[in-house]
């Protein structure tokens, strides 16, 4: 019980030091003005597989971004949709000649990630100083890139900006604190100089950075492609950072259903037990916490109620404060909602991974 108890109070003030920290500590990395003939070349990167329904309001966004014409170009990578995408970026790109539109029929090897085949691909063709990332269910905002490209610094090689889901229904606003919460305690262990992933939907890495690790063929056996070529970047020397404003805040889609949340998470979990064993039995504990503070409630039950409640306090705090640095409001029923997701999503979780599945993957398996 006692054991119990120990490892409830560590998690509650685990949580009191993740609020401190971005609420007093956190780094900002601010952006630096440069003049439009001063700006680097990018290129920016998307690869989909049958995403007809996403691609017109991701395209939309991206020919908003305020960058000059002769230093970015677009690189969309069409991977085996059977869907109409063929058609959509086939209109979309032939509109400017900065707008490269690839289309990949290839056989992959087996467990090969599709997406990262599709990236390392187009990179091969590029001509630029930094590579921007964004997925095809994701809308950029128009400072986007000017954002991410005016606070990077050479030595960090990697930069994350942060992700917002969007949704009106209460599965998809749960999802989107879920996400507030993961992405906040990844901002405070990157703020530390440690990095546990990447998001690969709001990415910048530098040119010459990923050649240095080998790229995305280096991380082809990964389905965790952006986790794989992040902890790659930090072992290299570089030292990755997460940016939190709203300038750079890209939106996304909600998962529509439960078994598709299900299908995502078990694949982010394969990319977790990838990490180092400090940080696998740190996420550990915080999957076990339910399953303690139950059996704590059934020998105690005032006291570990009464932590539970304050540990739900504390990281209701916490996420309200983080959304808030991108200028992002949360409902406090939410925040208080929270919880009985959380609950059923990571016990859930936990027992999909290890039940005997493929990973399925844009109508791909992966063992």
């Amino acid at each position: 019980m006692i054991l119990l108890a120990s490892c409830v109070g560590f998690l509650i003030l685990q949580d009191m030091y993740l609020w401190w920290r971005i609420a007093r500590a956190a780094k900002a990395y601010p952006s630096q003005p440069v003049q439009d003939g001063e700006l680097p070349r990018i290129a920016v990167f998307l690869a989909a597989r049958n995403e007809e329904a996403n691609l017109p309001g991701c395209l939309e966004a991206l020919g908003e971004l305020y960058y000059p014409a002769d230093k970015i170009t677009f690189y969309v990578g069409d991977d085996a949709s059977s869907d109409g995408s063929r058609v959509l970026l086939e209109r979309w790109g032939s509109r400017w000649e900065n707008r490269q539109i690839r289309f990949f029929d290839h056989n992959l090897e087996p467990g090969q990630n599709g997406k990262a085949t599709v990236l390392a691909a187009m990179i091969e063709e590029a001509e630029a100083d930094l590579y921007l990332f964004t997925d095809a269910d994701c809308r950029v905002p128009p400072t986007w890139a000017q954002e991410l490209v005016g606070a990077f610094r050479a030595e960090f090689g990697l930069m994350t900006g942060m992700t917002q889901v969007v949704a009106s229904g209460w599965f998809g606003r749960m999802q989107a604190i879920e996400w507030w919460l993961s992405l906040g305690m990844v901002k405070v262990v990157a703020d530390l100089g440690f990095c546990l992933t990447a998001m690969g939907n709001n990415m910048l890495i530098s040119a010459e950075g990923y050649r240095q690790v080998g790229g995305f063929e280096a991380v082809f056996g990964s389905v965790t492609e952006d986790l794989a070529i992040s902890s790659l970047m930090f072992k290299a020397g570089y030292r990755p950072v997460h940016l939190v404003n709203g300038r750079c805040l890209v939106q996304t889609n909600a998962i529509g259903n439960f078994s598709e949340l299900m299908d995502q998470r078990k694949r982010w979990a394969r990319g977790a037990l990838s990490l180092s064993l400090f940080w696998v039995v740190l996420l550990a504990v915080q999957v076990a916490f339910f399953p303690m503070v139950l059996a704590g409630i059934w020998s105690v039950p005032g006291l570990f109620l009464a932590g539970w409640v304050l540990k739900v306090g504390v990281q209701s705090v916490f996420i309200a404060t983080f959304a808030g640095k991108t200028e992002t409001k949360i409902p406090i029923l939410d925040l208080m909602l929270f919880e009985s997701y959380f609950f059923v999503s990571s016990m859930a979780t936990l027992f999909y991974y290890i039940w005997p599945s493929p990973i399925r993957w844009k109508s791909r398996s992966y063992r």
